[in-house]
């Protein structure tokens, strides 16, 4: 039979039942202080009487000593931890070429290893709390994936709330009329796919005036007055701005 002996002594006794806040403080403190150590042993007390202090501060004792690479198990040898799970994702869709800051809010954030994108790995990771970290996207191609939380406790489920979408920047296919006016005015449809938060059509590099998104492959805009001369006509979002392509060119005259 193996006997561990007691080297932190938290003096939670002395508390007599006590519950006030200075005893949980002293109690977790002295607690603490043991981490120094290579296996320490902290005594605390189960008095017949109750002691309120030392059942208030066992919360944060087991999180500093878990922030510092312990586990704590039963006597069935079980962690009590569940693995991670994720609730939300925010913004929840982004560019392909990656690098959105993404907040991931959830629980079992502790001892983070990772953040997956349809098992590419997210970087720049800031677990800010045991229910909310920080990571910037991976590059990756168009279309929705799962985001999972990886913990020493394990990976967090899939589910519909941690889809994070990968959307290409803009792409313009044609535009009809293909010329106007150097006065502007002029109505003009574009035509082409991944028009979604779109924030400006330019004319070169003039924006146009009353943009109408009708659908994610048609949009409206007037055009605006410029000198003279061949354009293109580009498509702003959230996710890029639409390649210079001839087809998207537009003659002032």
């Amino acid at each position: 039979m193996a006997f561990w002996y007691w080297s932190v002594d938290t003096e939670d006794w002395k508390a007599a039942g006590s519950g006030d806040g200075y005893w949980v403080s002293r109690i977790a403190s002295r607690a603490e202080a043991g981490v120094s150590q290579l296996h320490p042993v902290i005594l605390m007390h189960n008095q017949p009487s109750g002691n309120p202090a030392t059942v208030a501060a066992l919360p944060a004792i087991i999180s500093y000593y878990r922030s510092h690479g312990y586990t704590f198990v039963d006597l069935f040898g079980r962690t009590g931890v569940r693995p991670p799970a994720v609730r939300a994702v925010s913004p929840s869709s982004g560019k392909t070429s990656g690098g959105t800051r993404v907040l991931i809010t959830g629980s079992g954030f502790s001892h983070v290893t990772g953040v997956r994108f349809a098992g590419a790995p997210g970087t720049s990771i800031h677990v800010f709390s045991d229910t909310q970290l920080y990571v910037t996207t991976t590059a990756h191609t168009q279309g929705t994936i799962n985001v999972q939380v990886v913990t020493t406790q394990g990976v967090s489920p899939v589910s519909v709330a941690d889809y994070f979408t990968y959307v290409a920047r803009p792409v313009v296919r044609t535009i009809s009329p293909k010329g106007g006016p150097t006065v502007g005015g002029m109505r003009v449809a574009v035509f082409g796919s991944n028009f979604r938060q779109v924030s400006a059509v330019n004319f070169g590099s003039v924006p146009g005036k009353a943009v109408q998104v009708v659908s994610s492959s048609l949009l409206y805009v007037t055009s605006p007055s410029h000198v003279a001369g061949i354009v293109g006509v580009h498509v702003i979002t959230s996710y890029g701005v639409a390649v210079d392509v001839p087809l998207d060119h537009y003659a002032y005259t």
